[in-house]
């Protein structure tokens, strides 16, 4: 094998919130009911879902880097990284249908991966 080409799939992005969270951090002071460890408020990114309409780039990256990594271990080069791009889109009409009525619509692209084309050094 000569050449070969490599799909990278895109993720979603993680969605949600920032919450406060109180941690203890070991250290204990005296108080009206005994030992009481102290504590300090952080903030934690809690995780609610999916993005229906963002990458994780930072998690491209890292598969893109180890897709990299493992085509050079195997003796090819890279010659190209190419993003692969889809579709999705939505329509409606009014209550008059398509005739005499009105009509929207909207479409959009999106990263689904990259493909990448390496051939053997």
């Amino acid at each position: 094998m000569n050449s070969c080409t490599v799909f990278v799939p895109a993720s979603p992005k993680a969605v949600g919130r920032d919450k406060k969270v109180k941690k203890g951090t070991g250290e204990f002071e005296k108080g009206f009911f005994g030992k009481k460890e102290k504590t300090v408020t952080e903030t934690e990114f809690e995780q609610t879902g999916w993005s229906d309409k963002e990458i994780d780039g930072f998690q491209l990256q890292k598969d893109l880097q180890k897709a990299l990594n493992d085509l050079n271990r195997d003796g090819f080069e890279v010659v190209t990284v190419t993003p692969i791009t889809s579709g999705n889109y939505s329509w409606k009409t009014g209550p008059q249908g398509n005739i005499g009525g009105y009509g929207y619509g909207y479409g959009y692209s999106y990263t689904e991966g990259l493909l990448v084309t390496a051939k053997k050094v």
